[in-house]
């Protein structure tokens, strides 16, 4: 991979047992694994520099966010050099000279589904957060600990509301007000 990765243009950045950062001017690849997970996966991104309010922030994501829908499961197992070797060529050959290159060669469109992806992120993520403060605030209300479903209700924002929980919300308002 790295005689691939230098006729590219990436330099190495890092290098540690299980860690390999390359880099070329704003674009990063990063290939690591946790002891704890060999030989279960490898973990492969690619990211940017970007720098907010003189604030360097490095926006990355896996490369198979960054696959076509179709290409299917890619999985390997390594157990020593030599197989993480062989699997990481295969990675070169079948990912990254097909659908990452032209990526780090279009540094804006690179970047545009870098960051599509953290805002889907976001949303899924807040999505949750508003799923947990549900059930949490249904489990408050049954318990008749109404103050408290007010404040998840709130929290999780009126306009989020289910009918089911605008109806708990209400009858907590009042039942709080009597207590």
């Amino acid at each position: 991979m790295d005689i691939y990765l230098y006729s590219n243009g990436f330099k190495i950045h890092n290098f540690t047992a299980t860690e390999v950062i390359y880099y070329r001017n704003n674009i990063f690849l990063e290939m690591s694994y946790e002891p704890f997970d060999c030989p279960d996966y490898c973990i492969i991104g690619i990211g940017y520099k970007k720098e907010v309010e003189k604030i360097q922030y490095y926006p990355s994501v896996g490369i198979w966010y960054l696959l076509p829908s179709d290409f299917g499961e890619y999985n390997w197992k390594f157990s020593d050099e030599i197989s993480l070797e062989a699997g990481l060529v295969r990675v070169r050959d079948e990912m990254i000279d097909k659908y990452i290159k032209p990526l780090w060669e279009n540094q804006y469109c690179l970047m545009q589904k870098i960051d599509k992806y953290w805002e889907e992120r976001s949303a899924r993520d807040k999505e949750e957060e508003i799923r947990r403060k549900r059930l949490r605030a249904r489990d408050e209300y049954k318990k008749g600990n109404y103050k408290i479903a007010i404040e998840l209700f709130e929290e999780m924002g009126i306009e989020n509301l289910l009918q089911v929980d605008e109806k708990m919300y209400q009858i907590s308002l009042k039942r709080h007000a009597t207590q």
